[in-house]
């Protein structure tokens, strides 16, 4: 699965100058819904942190969130972990898709993107990325067990 760099815009206020990422596309699906965010991909980042306004939207219950406390650069902030599937498109006909536990917090500031860090994102795959060329490749690691793309929204997480 190869991917080009993309441009997300800075923030608000930010002093970020827009340039070229690796930015994917990730969907995140939970009991009463799914959402797509982009999230930049990370490899100093330890877990997956989605935009924590995407809790309602999904249908996620907070009281059954593992709260811990996450530092980033310049910051530490609450950030509450949760069981969802989370879901890379290829192409119309071609995803992949896998139960993770991601955090839901404040994204970075001036980034506006989420993190897809090693824990519940990059910890299944193989990475590749040239910064020179501006493409990212992820190929699923052999001993990942791929979700049915019927899982969600249909059915709610098991316990």
């Amino acid at each position: 699965m190869h991917f080009r760099f993309g441009q997300h815009p800075p923030a608000a206020g930010s002093r970020l100058l827009p340039r070229d990422r690796p930015i994917l596309d990730l969907r995140v699906y939970g009991p009463a819904g799914e959402r797509t965010v982009p999230v930049l991909v990370d490899t100093g980042a330890d877990d997956v942190i989605l935009p924590f306004d995407l809790v309602g939207p999904l249908g996620l219950n907070l009281t059954q969130a593992r709260p811990r406390a996450t530092r980033g650069v310049g910051s530490r902030v609450t950030t509450y972990f949760l069981p969802v599937e989370l879901e890379i498109f290829i192409a119309a006909d071609d995803r992949l898709r896998w139960a993770a536990t991601v955090g839901f917090g404040p994204t970075p500031p001036g980034v506006g993107l989420g993190l897809f860090g090693v824990a519940g994102g990059l910890e299944f795959f193989h990475l590749t990325l040239s910064v020179v060329d501006g493409w990212f490749a992820l190929a699923p690691h052999p001993l990942v067990r791929p979700l049915p793309p019927t899982a969600y929204p249909h059915q709610p997480l098991a316990p």
